[in-house]
C-alpha cells in the first residue's frame, strides 16, 4: 500500500532486470500513479514474471495501473497476470503494463512481447486487456480477460496507440469480453480502442496489423466508433497502416462494416488452415499455427 509508485516486489526499477518473480495473491493498492503487481514502474526489463494478486489505483488521478508493471521504458517479456487491475476512476489502464514510454529522439523503444491477461481489467479511459496506452512494440501477446470501461479508448488488447515513435500491435488476439459501462463512450475495438493524433519531430507512425478478436463487445448505452478489431484510426494520417485485422461476425453490433481496416470473418473460416495462411500474410517469419479451434501463437 502506498501513495505513487507502489509494486507486488518493488516500487521502481531504475535499471537492470527482474527475473522470474512472482506475487502471488498479495494485494497491491496505490493512490495516484504507476502501480503494478511486479513493480509500481521501471528503466529496464521485467521478464517471465507473474501476478495473482488485485491491483488497484483508489484515488481519482490514478494512472498507469498494470497487472505486471504501471509504466516503463525497456522491455516486459513472457509475463501473466491473472489478478484483477482496477483503476476506480482513472486511465491507462493494463492487463499487463499501464503504460510504456518511448524516447523517439534516442531510438529508444519499449517492448511488451509473448505475454499473457487472464484477469478482469478496469478503468475510466485508456484502458486495455494487454496495455492501456502505448508509443511501442506489442507483439505475440494475447488477452483472456474481461475489459471494462467507462470513458473513451477502450481495446481487447491496447486502449490507445500513441503516434509518439513506432508504435506496434502485431500478432495478437482477443477472447475476452468487452463492456463500455456508462451512458456514452467512444472507439471501443476488440483489439485497439484508438490512435493520438499526437506529433513528435516527425518520428509518428503506427502498425497495426495481423490481430484477430472473437471477444463480444458489450455497450451498456450510447457509443461512436465501435469496431470489432479497432475502434477508430484515421488510415489518412502519414505513417499509419493498419491492416489484416479480424474479427468474429457477431461480436459487435455497432460496427461499420464499409472500413477498410478490420474485417467480420465467420466462424468456419477463422478456424479454417486459410485463415492461419491470412494472419501470417506480411510476416518475415510465421507467427501463427492452425489449432482445433481458432489460431494460436506459435510457442505460446
Amino acid at each position: 500500500v502506498g501513495a505513487a509508485i507502489v509494486g507486488g516486489m518493488v516500487g521502481a526499477l531504475r535499471s537492470g532486470e527482474i527475473n522470474n518473480c512472482h506475487n502471488i495473491n498479495t494485494t497491491v493498492t496505490g493512490e495516484s500513479r504507476n502501480i503494478g503487481g511486479i513493480a509500481g514502474q521501471a528503466n529496464g526489463s521485467i521478464i517471465d514474471c507473474s501476478n495473482s494478486g488485485n491491483v488497484n489505483g483508489t484515488d481519482n488521478t490514478s494512472i498507469s495501473i498494470g497487472g505486471i508493471i504501471g509504466a516503463f521504458q525497456g522491455q516486459v517479456k513472457g509475463c501473466i497476470n491473472t489478478g484483477t487491475v482496477t483503476a476506480a476512476e482513472g486511465g491507462y489502464v493494463g492487463g499487463i503494463v499501464g503504460a510504456d514510454a518511448c524516447d523517439a529522439v534516442n531510438e529508444i523503444e519499449s517492448k511488451t512481447v509473448l505475454c499473457i491477461n487472464r484477469g478482469i481489467v478496469s478503468g475510466v479511459a485508456e484502458v486495455g486487456g494487454i496495455i492501456g496506452n502505448a508509443c511501442g512494440t506489442v507483439s505475440r501477446c494475447y488477452n483472456e480477460g474481461t475489459v471494462l470501461g467507462s470513458g473513451e479508448n477502450i481495446g481487447g488488447i491496447c486502449g490507445l496507440v500513441r503516434l509518439l515513435y513506432r508504435a506496434k500491435i502485431q500478432n495478437t488476439f482477443n477472447t475476452g469480453k468487452l463492456v463500455a459501462t456508462i451512458s456514452f463512450e467512444e472507439n471501443i475495438g476488440g483489439i485497439v480502442g484508438s490512435e493520438s493524433t499526437s506529433i513528435y519531430n516527425g518520428f509518428e507512425s503506427a502498425i497495426i496489423s495481423n490481430n484477430y478478436n472473437v471477444g463480444k463487445i458489450e455497450i451498456q448505452g450510447t457509443a461512436e466508433n465501435v469496431g470489432g478489431a479497432i475502434g477508430y484510426v484515421d488510415t489518412e494520417k502519414t505513417g499509419i497502416t493498419a491492416s489484416n485485422n479480424h474479427y468474429l461476425e457477431g461480436v459487435v453490433t455497432e460496427s461499420d462494416t464499409t472500413r477498410t481496416y478490420e474485417t467480420s470473418e465467420t466462424e468456419t473460416y477463422m478456424k479454417s488452415s486459410d485463415f492461419v495462411t491470412d494472419l501470417n500474410t506480411g510476416l518475415e517469419t510465421a507467427a501463427w499455427e492452425k489449432t482445433s479451434g481458432y489460431p494460436k501463437l506459435i510457442g505460446m
